[in-house]
């Protein structure tokens, strides 16, 4: 290397290092004296921003787009772990508002957009939302730890386990694609009218549930039979439950079109239908063997039939064993008492 190149290249790294340094100078006065920070690139909307907040670059503007068409818009918490983790979920959140939607970017797209006006389609009455009053009346006949025992929810009026429990798998896993195929949308459609139906089954199930009073006739059935008094009824009044019980049995698949009044006095008519007719057969027989008196009655059933004595004596009996079964317990208590 000649005299004239060495001084050539060491008046060139001079000049270098003195452009350098007199950089560094105006950046420091620039720090000092007008507040300038360097943020490693170039800025997006440098009005945007003061001494106080952090200006952003425009590598962490295009990711935080990238990350909000990634994650949906208002996952802040996964946009500021990508964008810049020193940055909190509130300042992307609020940088994105104030410079794309209401900044002069969204005032120039969203501008002129003209939104569709929706008509509202509510009716101004003021729902109740309460328990009706026949809820409520249903409810206080059962104990509330039977309400537990049945995992029962008053305030929303539903079981943990409902009727056709797995009536909400039939929708669980249906997909509605706008550009769908006319098949698929009359898939879905009926999918959905089975759903429906479904639906309307439970709460009617429900509904006959209330009217007939079924969870607190099960709890009662539920009970210890030894706590009832088997003398407490006669046995006519026995024989005549067992009958009601049975003819309630046979008509059971009736209740669904019946209210629970119009049931109850639908089997009281019917046994005394049948009282009627047992009674006009009676009379019949009487009539048909000469019988005209009660005297005569009695003395025909005393010395008729077998099964026409035992009538008479079951008869005689259950008139008067209401009258000698109270003091017979007393008696049987009393020498209970006086063995112990």
């Amino acid at each position: 290397m000649t005299v004239d190149e060495s001084a050539s290249l060491y008046s060139n790294l001079l000049l270098k290092l003195n452009q350098e340094s007199y950089c560094r100078l105006v950046l420091d006065l620039m720090r000092t004296r007008h507040n300038v920070v360097n943020i490693g690139g170039p800025c997006a909307f440098p009005n945007e921003f003061d001494a106080q907040t952090e200006a952003w670059t425009t590598r962490e503007e295009f990711r935080m787009l990238d990350m909000i068409e990634r994650y949906n818009l208002g996952d802040w918490e996964e946009v500021q772990k990508a964008v810049n983790p020193s940055r909190s979920p509130e300042e992307i959140q609020l940088h994105y508002e104030n410079c794309y939607l209401n900044g002069r970017l969204g005032l120039e797209i969203l501008g002129n957009v003209q939104y569709p006006k929706l008509t509202d389609h509510t009716s101004n009455i003021e729902v109740d939302e309460t328990l009706s009053a026949e809820v409520k009346e249903s409810l206080s006949k059962i104990n509330p730890n039977e309400l537990r025992l049945l995992a029962y929810m008053p305030d929303r009026d539903d079981y943990e386990k409902e009727y056709l429990n797995e009536a909400e798998s039939i929708i669980a896993n249906l997909i509605f694609v706008p550009d769908c195929s006319e098949l698929d949308k009359e898939v879905i459609l009926c999918a959905i009218n089975m759903y429906i139906a479904q639906l309307r089954e439970r709460c009617r199930a429900k509904s006959l549930s209330r009217d007939y009073d079924l969870v607190a006739q099960f709890f009662k059935d539920q009970k210890i039979a030894g706590n009832t008094n088997p003398w407490k009824y006669s046995p006519y009044d026995i024989r005549r439950m067992k009958e009601e019980r049975e003819l309630k049995e046979s008509l059971k698949s009736f209740c669904q079109f019946l209210a629970a009044e119009d049931f109850v006095t639908l089997v009281k008519n019917l046994l005394r239908e049948r009282a009627v007719k047992t009674r006009i057969s009676d009379l019949q027989e009487y009539i048909k063997n000469g019988v005209t008196t009660l005297k005569g009655k009695k003395e025909f059933d005393y010395k008729g039939t077998p099964i026409r004595k035992r009538k008479w004596k079951r008869i005689r009996f259950s008139t008067k064993s209401k009258k000698l079964s109270r003091p017979w317990l007393e008696c049987g208590h009393q020498q209970m008492h006086k063995l112990n």
